[in-house]
């Protein structure tokens, strides 16, 4: 990224903080939008403790110091939402910790889907966008808005298109390179991932993988803050096809294309998508019914015969979710599942590799 910079002093680069975040509204302001979703086992903490709690997430405490040893001084300006008390914080850590850098927040609506949600969203989309487009010297022009939005909804078209594949033949497609696969976007403009995507695609058209015996499985409750590589590896050699997921929240096809008509007002049409077709996600407001609907409705189309929770250590958004799942899983009493606590500086996983095959075990001789 240093390079490419250099490559053209006038480049601007926006980081964002998971779970969402609109890129196509960064892309389309003028800048590169740079997904960072912690240090994982890369980075040690130094200095971050110093700054906030040593007992929230690992994932804020890991991004933040990777700004604090000066990994992330190539950033413009970074990118934060409402998401939960800790993202909240960190943007107010981070304007003082690097005023060098445009701290941007953007408020997200957490009440139901209506009319004056869109209203409010608009509103606060174009803030955004004028922002980033300044900070961009791009003007405040929605062409390449248009032109973003058309990007995003291929990418979202070409993931649907490997989930589809990953769901019907998971030997050929694991769960590890899929994840990658979204994650890889997070370091990419959208035009790039959608190359990449159709590249993976053209091959797995060539794929001579043979199945194995295995359960199907959903994984669920990963909110900001990701499982090692080493455990989604682990879920699978112990057993399992996970055949439904939410990992990588934000760079995934959640819901429908962005409509927007010929001529339309982009901003209208990325808070309209954002505010009525971008799915169910512990980030909003949603009764717990239409909760427990989104489970079984993951559950039936997967086919899947279990659930795994992957729950991050001090992560009280994601434990929301989890309450209402386990109570509605417990109620039909039909579908085992089980919990598993990580966190993205795990490095030792032998006591979970043991639960895993005990899961699956107890489903395959039942």
């Amino acid at each position: 990224m240093r390079q490419w910079k250099e490559e053209d002093p006038q480049r601007r680069v926006v980081g964002y903080f998971p779970v969402f975040a609109p890129r196509e509204l960064i892309e389309g302001a003028g800048a590169f939008p740079l997904g960072l979703h912690g240090g994982g086992q890369q980075v040690e903490l130094m200095f971050a403790d110093s700054r906030m709690q040593s007992f929230v997430c690992s994932i804020s405490r890991t991004t933040l110091e990777l700004g604090l040893i000066g990994n992330l001084d190539l950033l413009d300006a970074m990118f934060f939402t409402n998401i939960c008390d800790v993202a909240r914080n960190l943007s107010g850590v981070w304007c003082r910790n690097f005023p060098q850098q445009q701290t941007i927040f953007l408020h997200l609506p957490m009440h139901p889907p209506g009319e004056t949600t869109l209203r409010y969203l608009v509103k606060e989309f174009g803030r955004a966008h004028r922002t980033i487009a300044t900070i961009a010297g791009n003007g405040h022009g929605t062409e390449p808005l248009h032109v973003a939005i058309a990007a995003g909804n291929r990418n979202r078209l070409l993931q649907a298109q490997l989930e589809q594949t990953h769901r019907s033949e998971p030997w050929n497609l694991s769960l590890p390179a899929l994840y990658l696969l979204r994650r890889m976007g997070s370091q990419m403009t959208l035009a790039q991932h959608n190359q990449l995507l159709a590249d993976a695609l053209g091959r797995l058209q060539h794929s001579t993988v043979r199945p194995r015996d295995g359960i199907r499985v959903i994984v669920e409750g990963a909110f900001c803050e990701q499982p090692p590589l080493e455990l989604l590896e682990l879920l699978e050699e112990s057993g399992c096809y996970v055949v439904g997921d939410d990992l990588a929240r934000g760079l995934r096809p959640e819901s429908a294309p962005i409509e927007l008509a010929q001529g339309g007002d982009p901003l209208e049409a990325l808070a309209r998508w954002y505010t009525f077709a971008s799915g169910t996600q512990s980030v909003r407001h949603a009764p717990p019914q239409q909760r427990e609907d989104y489970l079984f409705g993951q559950i039936e189309a997967a086919s899947a015969q279990g659930v795994i929770f992957l729950n991050a250590k001090f992560c009280e958004p994601a434990l929301y979710d989890y309450v209402v799942f386990k109570n509605a899983l417990e109620r039909q009493g039909k579908i085992p599942f089980m919990t598993l606590e990580f966190e993205e500086k795990q490095s030792t996983f032998e006591n979970l590799r043991m639960q895993v095959e005990t899961f699956v075990e107890s489903i395959l001789f039942t």
